[in-house]
């Protein structure tokens, strides 16, 4: 499958930008200067450690990743302020609003004086010119129903012709799950093992029965078992999950009916314009000046400005050669796992960070203010958030949820929510998984909602 770096910043920012504290810069990270324009340390500071926080590793290399994603931020902003999008008045009015919000929590602090507050305003204010370049190009750059109909086929195919009713039985040694084989084999009740010693919570009172699916969504051992089976088989060996040992039984197997093509042309036509964006964004990466400083207390300027010798085209005054390779791109950092799978709409960003307070989130932060250390409370606000399409505080805030309630179900379905509205495809699938242990009814909805085409 083809990967390539795309506009996935947005989604590390605006998670950032109302929850971190403004506290005195004492990096010792390494700045950059992109084409001439500063990316304080404290900006890759900030990232690192809201990554740090949410307990996600970035690998041997845990700066690397962050800076290629500032880069990759910093180009499209300048490309965005070339277009001459930050004279936009609606672009305009949307950072001067972010950046009063962001100085309001942080008490009326001087960014002026304050690196890390620096860091907050000028990350919202390149996101936000990087969705307005995003949204430039993809007016200027329409694409084709062929085109669109040729990723239909492919996604088509990719999910199957097929859906399965499994039963299975978990376990967390390869003896204990060859013993069950055995013991099945010698006519054992498969139901009753299942209820007795499977540590599937959500399948386990079900005799190990699951809800009908595609084999998408499953890990690739537990599926590439499965299909492999015929009705009433059982699998002769134990298959290896990041959840232990399973033994599969097939019950039944039905076609799956896709979506017809005009039900979801739109959500592709959003995919296919991420990847063409992606590929021009490719280009100015690969032709860009990027230095890393000795100091990180450089005296430039993040607003220093930059001219380039061959500036690249404009990418909104005229159309660009229609792209027929259809494959769909996953948006990865160098180095590290899949960030957002391309079959997904992108959520108006924008309106995501200057959203304004409804009465119902007043209720919900008044509540959490009552009661910080409530799952129940952080959910609220989550499903709030997400009601107003406000999908990275609504993350945010499911994440609290889940850290206090590891098996709040509602919690886990919001944030598999968000995660979807955002496009991040493995992130859906992997929230499936966990909610499966505990809750299958609740995952079977979850599956249907947000798994299926």
């Amino acid at each position: 499958m083809h990967r390539n770096i795309l506009l996935h910043i947005p989604i590390l920012i605006v998670c950032l930008t109302f929850y971190f504290p403004a506290v005195a810069d004492q990096s010792t990270t390494k700045a950059l200067i992109v084409n001439g324009v500063l990316i304080p340390s404290a900006r890759i500071d900030l990232i690192m450690e809201t990554l740090a926080n949410k307990g996600q590793s970035q690998g041997q290399e845990p700066d690397r990743g962050v800076r290629e994603n500032l880069i990759v931020l910093e180009l499209i902003s300048q490309q965005a302020i070339r277009e001459g999008l930050d004279k936009n008045p609606q672009t305009k009015n949307q950072i001067d609003s972010v950046t009063q919000k962001i100085i309001s929590h942080a008490n009326g602090a001087n960014p002026n004086s304050n690196p890390r507050l620096r860091a907050q305003i000028d990350l919202a204010r390149e996101q936000i010119l990087a969705h307005a370049l995003q949204f430039a190009y993809a007016k200027a750059n329409p694409i084709k129903d062929d085109v669109l109909y040729a990723d239909y086929k492919r996604m088509k195919s990719e999910l199957g012709n097929n859906e399965y009713l499994v039963q299975h039985i978990l376990v967390a040694k390869e003896d204990d799950a060859r013993a069950i084989i055995a013991d099945l084999k010698k006519g054992g009740d498969f139901e009753k093992i299942a209820k007795e010693k499977s540590i599937d919570t959500g399948s386990r009172d079900k005799g190990g029965k699951l809800d009908w699916a595609t084999p998408v969504s499953y890990d690739k051992a537990f599926s590439d078992a499965m299909v492999n089976l015929k009705k009433g088989e059982t699998t002769d060996n134990p298959v290896k999950s990041p959840f232990g040992y399973h033994v599969i039984r097939l019950i039944d197997i039905r076609p799956l009916e896709a979506p017809p093509f005009e039900q979801v042309k739109d959500r592709i036509r959003k995919a296919r314009e991420q990847e063409d964006f992606g590929q021009t964004v490719k280009k100015w990466r690969s032709s860009a000046n990027v230095q890393i400083l000795n100091d990180p207390n450089s005296t430039l300027t993040p607003s220093t400005p930059f001219v380039a010798k061959a500036k690249p085209e404009s990418v909104t005054s005229q159309n660009k050669t229609q792209t027929t390779d259809t494959e769909r791109s996953v948006l990865t950092t160098p180095g590290s796992q899949k960030l957002v799978e391309t079959n997904k709409p992108t959520p108006d960003l924008a309106t995501t960070v200057t959203h304004s307070k409804s009465s119902a989130l007043s209720a919900a932060e008044e509540k959490l203010a009552e009661n910080p250390d409530k799952a129940g409370s952080w959910q609220k606000l989550g499903a709030v958030y997400l009601e107003e399409k406000n999908y990275f505080k609504a993350i945010t805030a499911f994440d609290e949820a889940i850290k206090r309630n590891q098996k709040y179900g509602d919690a886990i379905y919001g944030l598999g929510a968000a995660y979807n509205a955002i496009g991040n495809k493995d992130k859906v699938r992997e929230l499936y998984f966990t909610l499966k242990k505990f809750d299958a009814p609740l995952a079977a909805n979850y599956f249907k909602e947000f798994l299926l085409p």
